[in-house]
């Protein structure tokens, strides 16, 4: 049985060829590490910033009854970005399985959101990817693949 003949889009270039079930695109896959390498820098980082609000730590005494407004605001403004990093790291999280083809994907992402487990998922699916790509010819470094060696 032959192949059938690639589909042209309407201007005329030819869409490429579907990945096969098994095989893993290297180009998805280093790019999905890079976003989770990042997430869990912007993580590390908000961390540094929510210790750096010491003013919440008076606030959140509960023998000081000198509550003040701004400093509660601060604090909850912090924590709407750490929750947004929380999140993005969960996608970034989900995006490398996906990659890696793995069917649990959706619960590596739940458990990404979790302190200790999520730690646990992600350097286990780093760990994964860093060994396929370089498996594949890639240079991997702290924050990623970086390009692949000739």
């Amino acid at each position: 049985m032959q192949n059938p003949p690639p589909i042209a889009s309407p201007d005329g270039s030819v869409s490429p060829a579907p990945q096969p079930h098994g095989e893993i695109d290297l180009r998805a896959l280093a790019g999905a590490q890079k976003w989770v390498l990042w997430a869990l820098l912007a993580s590390i980082a908000s961390l540094f910033l929510g210790m750096s609000n010491q003013d919440f730590v008076t606030a959140a005494n509960p023998n000081n009854v000198d509550y003040n407004v701004q400093t509660i605001q601060k604090a909850v403004f912090i924590d709407f970005i750490r929750f947004g990093i929380a999140l993005l790291m969960a996608v970034a999280v989900y995006r490398l399985g996906r990659a890696l083809h793995i069917k649990w994907a959706w619960l590596a992402a739940i458990l990404a959101l979790l302190p200790v487990l999520g730690i646990v998922v992600l350097l286990g699916l780093n760990g994964q990817t860093t060994a396929k790509l370089r498996a594949a010819g890639y240079k991997v470094g702290l924050m990623g693949a970086k390009n692949k060696s000739s």
